[in-house]
Formats: C-alpha cells, sequence, structure tokens
C-alpha cells in the first residue's frame, strides 16, 4: 500500500464551528519580504555601519520599544541611502552590509521584534486554530559555501 504524498482534510461546516480553520500568516518575519516590510529594504549609510541608528517611519506599526519615541528616524543628510539600488530580496540586503556580523545584527533585531512572545498569545487567545510561518530552504542547514 502507497503512502499519502499529501494531506487531505475536510473543513467543516457553518453548523460545526470545532473544525473550522481560522487562520492567520506571519509572513516577513523569519523570510523577508519587501512589500510586506519595505522599511528595512530601504537601508541607509547609518543602518549599514559599525554603530548602527536604525530609522523608523511614521506609523511604522512593529516599532521596538528601544525607537518608539520616533527619535531614531535617520532619513536625510546624515544618513544617505546605501550606494546603489535598494535590496531587492534578503539576499541582497545582506550583501548591502560591509561584513555579516553588521548584518546579522539587523537581522537579528527584526527578527526579535517583528513578532513576540506576545504576539503569539494574542494569536492563541484571538481564537486562531493555524498559523503559517514562511521560513527559507537555509533552515534546514543545506546552506552552500557562497551562502554563509
Amino acid at each position: 500500500m502507497e503512502t499519502e504524498k499529501y494531506v487531505s482534510f475536510t473543513t467543516g461546516s457553518a453548523g460545526d464551528p470545532s473544525k473550522t480553520i481560522h487562520g492567520v500568516n506571519l509572513g516577513g518575519w523569519l523570510v523577508l519580504e519587501r512589500y510586506i516590510t519595505p522599511y528595512l529594504f530601504a537601508l541607509t549609510e547609518c543602518d549599514v555601519s559599525e554603530n548602527p541608528k536604525y530609522h523608523v517611519y511614521p506609523g511604522q506599526i512593529n516599532l521596538p520599544a528601544f525607537l518608539s519615541d520616533g527619535k531614531g528616524e535617520n532619513i536625510g543628510p546624515e544618513c544617505p541611502p546605501v550606494a546603489g539600488d535598494y535590496p531587492m530580496d534578503q539576499w541582497t540586503m545582506v550583501e548591502a552590509f560591509p561584513n555579516r556580523e553588521l548584518a546579522r545584527k539587523y537581522l537579528d533585531r527584526h527578527w526579535d521584534t517583528f513578532v513576540t512572545e506576545e504576539d503569539i498569545v494574542r494569536i492563541k487567545n484571538a481564537g486562531i486554530t493555524h498559523v503559517r510561518i514562511p521560513v527559507g530552504h537555509w533552515i534546514t542547514g543545506n546552506i552552500e559555501e557562497n551562502e554563509r
């Protein structure tokens, strides 16, 4: 007997809410998506420096507490955009930094603040039954030497 290659299921009817799927997508967190987090891709010289001064945008919804006063904004003559085109994806973003350690610091700040433990509790308390979390292929550890 051949094993099923795909999982199949049926959704509940309106009369049986216990079988209804309530889901949310956490896109833009572990795999950066420019259309979800465009501010991450608008790199300035201040972002890629040894002592970064992170920028914020008016109305930015996931503002880290340490920038919540709005004084982290660094768009202007003191912090010009990085040379060349803005990064298009996570790969080209990392390449925009002078070294991997600075890129990691920038990404860690995002990963630590974009979705928090408090957010997960709120998702659970809202009755969400399914959470989609996009992850990159590199999570399996199959990383080529030039991808490090």
